[in-house]
């Protein structure tokens, strides 16, 4: 019995050092994006943004259906394989999955770089053509990253991940940046300035690979000159198994993505419907996706760190068939995106207006009209980790095709009250985020019903959500009176850092209070026991 607590502290442990990498490099690249689309918001105008934000709603549609699928099926497949000791079989999909992509990549890349002019036709935005042509190399090469990613994450590795993320990010600010500012000195219309901004993000791409290039070409001198199994499977067979996998996923994932293309198309549209100008519903479309939805994706993608993780260590433990180690995983997962998710989701729809001073503050007319928005989207915050991870999780039990269904009815739903709530005048634009939060919810009650059917009753419901709830509600609160005593004598743009700071001290302090969090599981953290021992002394636990 020790020796299974051991092990499933070992499975955490490894858990929780995967997620704080690729958390840190999230934060670092979110920061970083901030830093990008401040200035650019600047520069570009809500116009600009809508021109760069349309060529990138179309990218991202194209890149889910180019990568989301094969890394995540590379990476279960890795972890099996280097569970069964089959080390040859772990190289022969890799390069089966590397030719797999640079296909679809190719393809992608081809689609978007002859049709560039069609594509603005079809989303009804002419000018963003040149945004869509810029950005089109780059389904290539996030093919080929992904490929080497999910190699890596396969074998429980996520440096390399993180690190390439940090190096695009960088490439997108400071080169995407610098070619707007060359495109604007030199009198550019505004669309050719956009396009020139995307091609920065090109670039940054191309340098994220080269690095992922680098590092694998050393990781498989250094590491994989091993003994090797003689067991491998066919090229056929291997990606056979890949299909299986990711083709469910790559749907599942493609659905989800389809409610940016609907919440463009339904805005742009239906804003139109109801008496706006092209012009007018475009620039409250830039200010919406630039501004709110850029704020409201900031926790749901440090839930990716979680997610990433999840299922190829989840993976493992399956196939391990001990039920400890599946159920450390499996909680470790639910609880961390909790964690995340309730503070940060309360904390948008309560300090949407401030946070958005903060970071915009020449944008004071947007703002005005944004702040409502981002705080309606607060509200999804927790829903949308909630899909993450309750995804992630179906992914690794091999039921992928399940979310496929929870996705379909979610984009219904979605639909539906987008175009009803859009089209309403007194609603307009509000119906976006209703819209939103209501087929999310539909969506994570359906994933729900799909875990429990297959995994049991979820243990300790209590302390996996309410706790982390109440711990975030009370946090929020002292904060919010504290922002409104505070409020008079200092400006909101000073103030609302030091509350937010405040906020996360006092959260901090009740999750430990309310035993929303363990020694057990503060033992599974890197250096869990130096950090217990710190706690202890503090007496927080």
């Amino acid at each position: 019995m020790q020796r299974k607590n051991t092990d499933a502290k070992n499975y955490g442990k490894q858990f929780f050092s995967g997620v704080a990498v690729l958390a840190i490099s999230t934060f670092i690249v979110k920061i970083i994006g901030l830093f990008y689309k401040i200035p650019m918001m600047a520069y570009l105008g809500a116009e600009g943004m809508g021109y760069f934000n349309s060529a990138y709603d179309i990218y991202s549609l194209f890149f889910v259906i180019s990568t989301t699928g094969i890394p995540v099926a590379i990476s279960i497949l890795v972890a099996e394989n280097k569970a069964q000791g089959r080390m040859k079989n772990i190289r022969r999909i890799y390069r089966v999955s590397l030719i797999a992509l640079g296909s679809v990549g190719l393809f992608g890349t081809l689609a978007m770089g002859i049709f560039y002019e069609k594509l603005a036709q079809i989303i009804n935005n002419n000018n963003a053509s040149f945004c869509i042509l810029a950005i089109s190399p780059t389904l290539l090469m996030i093919c080929l990253s992904s490929a080497i990613r999910g190699y890596f994450q396969g074998n429980q590795s996520m440096i390399p991940t993180a690190v390439s993320q940090v190096i695009e990010a960088l490439g997108k600010l400071l080169l995407g940046l610098g070619f707007a500012i060359i495109a604007l000195n030199k009198g550019y219309d505004i669309s050719y300035v956009a396009a020139f901004a995307v091609l920065g993000l090109t670039l940054g791409v191309a340098v994220s690979l080269l690095f992922l290039i680098l590092y694998k070409l050393a990781y498989r001198i250094k590491i994989e000159n091993i003994a090797i199994s003689n067991k491998s499977d066919s090229n056929g067979a291997i990606l056979k198994k890949l299909l299986n996998i990711a083709i469910p996923i790559t749907l599942s994932s493609t659905i989800l993505s389809l409610t940016k293309i609907i919440d463009m198309t339904m805005i742009l549209r239906r804003l139109c419907d109801i008496g706006y100008t092209q012009g007018q519903a475009n620039a409250i479309y830039g200010s919406y996706t630039t501004m709110a939805v850029s704020i409201y994706n900031l926790p749901a993608t440090l839930i990716s760190a979680i997610a990433l993780p999840l299922v190829p260590l989840l993976v493992s433990a399956i196939e391990s068939g001990d039920l400890g180690k599946e159920r450390a995983v499996l909680g470790s997962s639910l609880k961390m995106a909790s964690l995340i998710a309730f503070p940060t989701g309360l904390g948008i729809a309560v300090f949407s207006e401030p946070i958005l001073k903060l970071l915009f503050a020449s944008q004071e007319k947007e703002i005005e009209y944004t702040a409502p928005l981002l705080s309606l989207l607060g509200l999804s915050v927790f829903l949308s980790a909630m899909i993450t991870i309750t995804n992630a999780i179906l992914q690794a039990y091999k039921q992928a095709k399940k979310p496929i269904v929870s996705m379909v009815i979610g984009v219904l739903v979605k639909v539906i009250f987008a175009f009803l709530l859009i089209g309403i005048p007194q609603i307009n634009i509000y119906g976006a985020p209703i819209s939103t939060f209501i087929s999310s919810v539909v969506i994570v009650s359906i994933n729900l019903y799909f875990i429990i059917k297959r995994a049991g009753k979820i243990d300790k419901v209590f302390n996996l959500f309410i706790k982390p709830f109440l711990a975030s509600f009370i946090a929020v609160a002292i904060g919010t009176g504290l922002y409104l005593l505070l409020l008079e004598p200092i400006s909101s743009r000073l103030l609302v850092l030091p509350i937010i700071v405040a906020v996360a001290l006092v959260y901090g302090i009740l999750i430990f209070k309310l035993r929303a969090i363990n020694d057990d599981e503060i033992l599974m953290l890197p250096k869990g026991e130096k950090i217990l021992k710190i706690l202890k002394k503090i007496h927080l636990v």
